[in-house]
């Protein structure tokens, strides 16, 4: 789902390294198609190249980074700005849509988010701080980079992505649940712990405690007092809905059948990648490099980002 960047970078983020985001050229498919039939339609004899009578002997190749798209292929390509920078579209999707909201394009060199401040407000979440977030455009030539990040919002800003590091404290959104990922105690804490089993003087409080330190958790955030625990115990489990044959069953509308798979690689470092999924996984960033076609979430509120 992921690509690299015009210019041969491959997505990456300034302050959440690991983090790719999500390439979502499904939601654009319908849009998709009708640009290809239009590229397919049969051109008349005229339109392909001229009159004989008018043929030139000498050709004028039109430079490398013009030459794009239909123009390769022999075709007519359309216009577009070689200095300006160009100018993305954001939309503030609707409730429940996954492409479908008010469009907003970003012009300015920086557009800010917020609740009663910045060029885009959404008074009415109150789930999005005063000043929540920002998009900036990078660069002094093009192709210009289009970065995301979060100004201390109280409840964060989350991106739609394919894979992820799980960081300690980091926070994920699985369907309509919000999770923190909590690494092992400490090893001089489980020696500790394991030592104490070996003293028959000793009484642990709960010894299911000891082993379940041995693994790292995802410990829903929402009630911090009565969390959900889901404790990771092996190398690779897979996240979806009940009865589906999944390690990690969330009865939750929002979860796919086969939603996520979690794993740890040879040096010990947890990731999470998704599957096939209209939700899809998402996870608190604090800046990142935004690709073509992702999204993003503020508070409650959804964008999709296309440049």
């Amino acid at each position: 789902m992921s690509v690299a960047s015009d210019d041969g970078r491959q997505p990456g983020d300034s302050g959440d390294s690991g983090t790719v985001l999500e390439r979502v050229d499904g939601l654009l498919a319908e849009s998709g198609e009708r640009e290809s039939k239009t590229l397919a339609e049969p051109r008349s004899a005229t339109a392909q190249e001229p009159l004989p009578a008018l043929r030139s002997s000498r050709v004028v190749h039109a430079p490398e980074n013009v030459r794009t798209g239909e123009a390769l292929r022999g075709g007519e390509d359309v216009f577009r700005p070689m200095v300006r920078p160009s100018v993305p579209r954001l939309t503030i999707l609707d409730d429940g849509e996954l492409t479908v909201g008010e469009i907003v394009r970003l012009r300015e060199h920086t557009t800010a988010i917020g609740r009663n401040a910045g060029t885009i407000r959404l008074p009415h979440d109150p789930q999005v701080s005063a000043k929540h977030a920002e998009i900036l455009r990078e660069g002094s030539i093009a192709p210009y980079l289009w970065s995301l990040r979060d100004l201390d919002s109280s409840n964060g800003t989350f991106v739609c992505c394919s894979k992820t590091i799980l960081r300690p404290d980091r926070l994920l959104i699985l369907g309509s649940r919000r999770f923190r990922f909590r690494l092992p105690l400490s090893a001089t804490a489980v020696a500790a712990d394991a030592s104490s089993l070996q003293h028959p003087n000793t009484l642990l409080m709960d010894t299911k405690n000891v082993t379940a330190n041995l693994w790292p958790a995802l410990v829903e955030s929402a009630n911090p007092v009565n969390s959900a625990e889901i404790v990771l115990r092996g190398p690779s489990l897979s996240v979806g809905r009940p009865g589906c044959g999944n390690d990690i069953e969330l009865d939750d509308p929002l979860i796919a059948q086969h939603h996520a798979q979690i794993t740890r690689d040879l040096l010990g470092e947890w990731r999470i990648e998704a599957r096939s999924s209209k939700n899809g996984i998402w996870v608190q960033i604090s800046a990142i490099q935004l690709t073509n076609i992702c999204r993003f979430q503020c508070g409650e509120q959804r964008f999709l980002f296309v440049l």
